[in-house]
């Protein structure tokens, strides 16, 4: 998907690692929803997969309620400025 420069990752939290790693093999910057992973190994692994990607991996709460993309996208988006 070339045209996608960031990944959330809201799915159930058995996938999250899973899911973020190919995001950020794929060369996509990843937000994932907290809990970040599993297990202390799935964890090790995505955060070798962002440092090979050289991307950008966040982990935080996400409030569902009242989830607005245009108080989100702003902000990620100078985030990702400042550390390009």
């Amino acid at each position: 998907m070339p045209n996608v420069d960031a990944v959330f990752v809201l799915n159930s939290d058995e996938y999250h690692a899973e899911t973020a790693i190919a995001a950020l093999e794929a060369g996509k910057h990843v937000f994932v929803e907290k809990p970040m992973c599993l297990t202390l190994a799935d964890a090790r692994a995505m955060q070798a997969a962002r440092d090979r990607a050289a991307c950008i991996a966040r982990a935080a709460r996400v409030k569902h309620i009242g989830f607005s993309t245009k108080t989100c996208f702003p902000a990620s988006s100078a985030a990702m400025a400042v550390s390009a």
